[in-house]
């Protein structure tokens, strides 16, 4: 099978609803197999006649619990403590230093660049292992003479989350 994607059905008009999202898979002749099709067999039947929208996208796989649990609790504490800051100042300085992004959007006719630092919340379970692998990298480095950055970090060593007991955290 190929690729992963998430299908998600939605109702054109009416009030606001939360709607399941079914996984497929796009096999070798493009067609697309749906993951648990009794399931989504199961879910519209309840719309007989109704006019749906289908929405395919790629499938992300939002993050654990776990994985927001060890961030909170053992990262951004070590880095907070380190940088003597409140967590949530740690939080946005890593966020800064992380996950800014330059974006381009058409205003007014012309193209615009950007930059913007992406939040926590936008980040799939991939994505937030990656940030939170970039952490205990970067902490790890020496510090430079021109303070803190993607080069110069904390010399900070900063447990992995099978390395931390954090269960009692929240």
């Amino acid at each position: 099978m190929g690729s992963h994607l998430s299908i998600q059905l939605t109702k054109t008009m009416g009030t606001k609803h939360i709607y399941p999202v079914f996984k497929a898979e796009i096999d070798a002749q493009g067609k697309m197999v749906i993951i648990n099709r009794e399931r989504m067999g199961q879910f519209i039947r309840r719309y007989p006649g109704k006019t749906m929208g289908v929405t395919i996208k790629p499938y992300r796989k939002p993050r654990g619990r776990q994985e927001e649990k060890y961030y909170h609790a053992v990262p951004k504490m070590l880095v907070a403590e380190a940088m003597d800051l409140e967590p949530e100042e740690a939080h946005a300085f890593l966020c800064k230093l992380f996950l800014t992004i330059e974006e381009m959007k058409m205003i007014n006719g012309k193209e615009v660049r950007y930059t913007r630092v992406r939040g926590s919340s936008e980040l799939d379970s991939v994505q937030y292992s990656d940030f939170n692998r970039s952490i205990r990298m970067w902490a790890s480095l020496p510090t430079g003479d021109n303070g803190l950055n993607q080069t110069s970090g904390l010399e900070l060593y900063i447990p992995e989350p099978n390395e931390a007991d954090y269960e009692n955290y929240f």
